[in-house]
């Protein structure tokens, strides 16, 4: 059985205090996010930015990695999906995708502890270590 971390990666409270004062999206709850995805039919993320829709997945021991091609693939395909951010759980990095809403491909970026994560489709800059935040990773760091 995979050991999990001793504290949860908090991406949605990370970009909170960002997008608190805006009023043309906001981080979506994990039951909104079921829903949405499962209406979709589109692979649940662990935390999604509504309007536009950025979404976060934190991996695992567990998670297999032909999984997150499918998953890049898949997310894709959806034009509304303008940004994948795929979190490291062991260490304080981040493989990022992104588009604007005029193009149909992503660019593709990684980042680690001394990096920003810059999400163009919000307009929102958040240091990656913040993502990490409460946990052994960011103290660590």
């Amino acid at each position: 059985m995979d050991q999990q971390p001793t504290a949860q990666l908090d991406t949605q409270s990370a970009l909170h205090e960002q997008l608190a004062e805006r009023t043309d999206g906001g981080a979506a709850t994990g039951q909104q996010q079921d829903r949405r995805q499962a209406e979709r039919g589109v692979p649940a993320p662990t935390c999604l930015v509504a309007c536009p829709l950025i979404l976060f997945e934190v991996l695992s021991l567990s998670r297999n990695r032909s999984d997150g091609i499918v998953k890049v693939r898949e997310y894709r395909a959806v034009p509304s999906i303008l940004g994948y951010v795929i979190v490291e759980y062991t260490t304080v990095a981040a493989s990022v995708f992104y588009r604007t809403a005029d193009q149909a491909e992503w660019t593709a970026t990684t980042l680690t502890s001394e990096n920003t994560l810059y999400l163009p489709a919000i307009a929102v800059s958040v240091p990656l270590i913040d993502l990490f935040e409460g946990t052994d990773l960011a103290a660590a760091s």
